[in-house]
């Protein structure tokens, strides 16, 4: 009877041990989880401004616009040299993160670009012409020559334009309330 009393002690004090064990392995596994999702947050950004993120994405289609520009302009002749003495990576970095800053002024002020702006501005680019005309399969072509959808050309285009419009206030150096830059935008998309 001693014996057997005491059989029940080990046996109740080696499944708490096991419950402790298996608590602390799933402890263990939700750190690990977490902190590969908190890490694999982190691993999709490139930077943060204004605490806005910039994804990796991003940063890498600049990068490729970047690398694309300098082949064109270099040829055969751009090698791993010149591509560190120019700092492509810092280069791109901080286009990234210029455009943030602009697209969060842009914002800040209530700039827009108007649909039919951007159909104009697009329409008469020369690459996108066939005998002095728009046209729809050139345009595609060109694009797709690049490596762009429609979409993400269109959607490029209205930043750019948006922070052209930008640059062109800041430009002028005249202090101009949201009231009156919104004023500005209408009477351009209206013109």
């Amino acid at each position: 009877p001693r014996r057997s009393g005491m059989l029940n002690k080990m046996r109740q004090s080696a499944g708490s041990w096991m419950i402790k064990i298996l608590l602390g392995l799933v402890v263990l596994a939700f750190i690990f989880m977490g902190a590969g999702s908190f890490n694999s947050g982190r691993a999709n950004k490139a930077a943060t401004v204004n605490g806005e993120p910039i994804s990796i994405k991003d940063y890498q289609q600049t990068y490729q616009r970047l690398m694309d520009r300098l082949r064109s302009q270099f040829g055969e002749r751009l090698n791993n040299e010149m591509l560190e003495m120019m700092n492509v990576k810092k280069q791109a970095m901080n286009q990234v993160i210029e455009t943030e800053l602009l697209r969060q002024t842009a914002r800040k002020y209530k700039l827009k670009v108007a649909p039919s702006e951007l159909a104009e501005t697009i329409t008469s680019i020369p690459a996108f012409k066939k005998n002095g005309q728009f046209n729809q399969q050139q345009y595609k072509m060109v694009l797709n020559q690049n490596r762009l959808s429609p979409e993400s050309f269109e959607a490029l285009q209205r930043e750019s334009m948006l922070i052209q419009k930008l640059r062109s206030i800041v430009a002028s150096g005249i202090q101009v309330s949201p009231a009156e830059a919104r004023q500005w935008d209408n009477w351009k998309n209206a013109e």
